[in-house]
């Protein structure tokens, strides 16, 4: 809210004066107010006597916590009536991150993610994570405001008082907050410094209410391209509706965090939104116990491989069991009785694939087949499968995904052209284009010795998981991704299995 000058005298609280209303509410607002020497603090005033309770909570949530990203508790009236507090300076977070690249935003959002870690281990959950509650100033520093509706992890009171949007979903479903639901309003907000807009966004706001429990957001590259692979990775993992699922260790997210600067961009989708929802609806449904084929059709080259792979993405972070490349029976035999839903994809020309689709959906099985078709199957269709086909890249998303990759304008409208928008074709000419830039430079003899070792490592022996590579050369974890710094960014090296392994890029020979 803009602030307001008062327009009657207002009386000093205790030994403090207000001087500037700054934010009204329905149970408080807040003053600048000075304090002794005249410096400059934030007054908190219950707005009537049956609030004063709230204010109270509000002190004891602050009193347990003390860190330099969380605001501080100066004092508070004898009454609850009142609250003093340091006065923050800053813009919302969303606000700070337009100006500033992802590379500064991490920085910021580490000492959040410290912030709330020490919250969490003294018992204290905010509840209302959001851009507005979080002011990054000049210098960079977060600071955590408005505990108002923080609670104790031991308080029994189960009722909603988060902020629509950024609410986790079991808080709709009305179970009590919990460091979870932090988790959750933290990956909503990195949605929103990243995109400047919320993870759903209703035409009907009211909407708010039910969709994050029945729905999954598009990842962040849909409308920023430039977001990297681990970043988007982290703040999907945050937003998955089972509390259950996200991470429970806010040191790994830090950590994940860290790596960000030196992680490749995500390999976004752009467009295509009707194909894209239908498939997360389909993921929603399964992993809420029910069974669901879809025929994505199409000609080569049109996405229907990059849909696949997004709704798997989008299945395994829903805890679906992703059956990788097995055949249709045993398909059909790990899923009779299983305990977890599962996701799998299949050729449709693969033997068997269409009778196991047609029986899954007879026999209500909780599993999502992908079927990959150069054309709809009206068998399937009759079943109960849902069909669906990508539709062309537009010049102005074609644009858009070059751009965003470091390539030129001109010639993403000429590769959109050659290739008559099927997006494999234009990632394609990108691809050629790039590393034949980067090989015509590339000389690994100025490699470091160890990152020389990792490269060499992974191209003979393949994907490996971090743990397992650093052991394998000596290195500690974190020494061996300060290695590969040099290594993704020259595009050698790329991050694999949500960031818990790394695999060599091949490298097309020059022609």
């Amino acid at each position: 809210m803009a602030p307001s000058d008062p327009i009657a005298p207002i009386p000093d609280v205790g030994p403090y004066r207000c001087v500037r209303l700054v934010w009204s509410g329905q149970r408080n607002e807040v003053w600048l107010g000075k304090g002794p020497f005249e410096v400059d603090i934030a007054v908190k005033r219950a707005r009537e006597a049956k609030d004063y309770s709230r204010l109270a909570a509000e002190a004891g949530a602050l009193s347990k916590v003390d860190h330099p990203s969380i605001v501080r508790l100066m004092d508070r009236g004898p009454d609850n009536s009142w609250l003093v507090l340091e006065w923050v300076r800053g813009e919302p977070m969303d606000q700070w991150a337009k100006s500033h690249s992802i590379e500064e935003l991490m920085r910021p959002t580490m000492q959040l993610v410290d912030g709330l870690k020490h919250m969490h281990e003294h018992g204290v959950i905010h509840g209302d994570i959001k851009p507005s509650n979080v002011l990054v100033d000049d210098a960079g520093q977060p600071t955590i405001i408005d505990l108002g509706v923080a609670t104790l992890q031991d308080d029994p009171d189960p009722e909603f008082r988060g902020t629509l949007g950024f609410a986790a979903p079991e808080l709709l479903r009305g179970a009590r907050p919990s460091p979870a639901s932090d988790l959750y309003s933290l990956g909503a907000m990195l949605y929103c410094c990243l995109t400047q807009r919320m993870p759903f966004s209703p035409k009907d706001p009211a909407a708010l209410t039910y969709v994050p429990m029945v729905s999954l957001p598009v990842p962040p590259s849909t409308w920023a391209p430039e977001v990297p692979l681990l970043l988007e990775q982290a703040v999907m993992k945050l937003l998955a509706r089972s509390p259950e699922r996200r991470p429970s260790d806010l040191g790994k997210v830090r950590r994940a965090l860290q790596a960000v600067p030196t992680s490749r961009a995500s390999r976004p989708i752009l467009g295509m939104h009707e194909t894209r929802d239908l498939l997360r609806h389909a993921v929603v449904s399964v992993a809420d116990g029910g069974t669901r084929v879809v025929v994505v059709y199409g000609s080569p080259g049109c996405g229907r491989n990059t849909l696949i792979e997004e709704a798997v993405e989008a299945a395994r972070r829903e805890g679906l069991v992703h059956l990788r490349e097995a055949s249709p029976k045993v398909v059909l035999a790990s899923v009779t009785g299983a305990e977890r839903p599962s996701v799998c994809r299949f050729e449709a020309e693969q033997d068997g694939a269409v009778d196991v689709a047609r029986e899954s959906l007879h026999a209500g099985f909780g599993i999502l087949i992908l079927l990959r078709s150069e054309r709809a199957i009206p068998a399937l269709a009759e079943a109960g499968a849902l069909q669906t086909t990508p539709p062309l890249m537009s010049a102005e998303d074609a644009m858009t995904l070059i751009t965003a990759l470091g390539g030129q304008a001109e010639l993403a409208r000429k590769w959109w052209k050659q290739a008559r928008g099927l997006p494999a074709g234009i990632i394609g000419r990108f691809h050629a284009w790039r590393h034949h830039k980067l090989r015509e430079k590339l000389d690994l003899t100025n490699l470091p010795e160890p990152s020389l070792r990792i490269l060499e490592e992974l191209r003979r022996g393949g994907e490996a998981p971090i743990p397992d590579l650093a052991a394998r050369l000596s290195l500690g974890e974190h020494q061996l991704l300060d290695y590969c710094a040099v290594l993704f960014a020259q595009e050698l090296v790329e991050p694999a299995q949500e960031g818990g392994a790394l695999r060599a890029i091949p490298q097309p020979p020059l022609e």
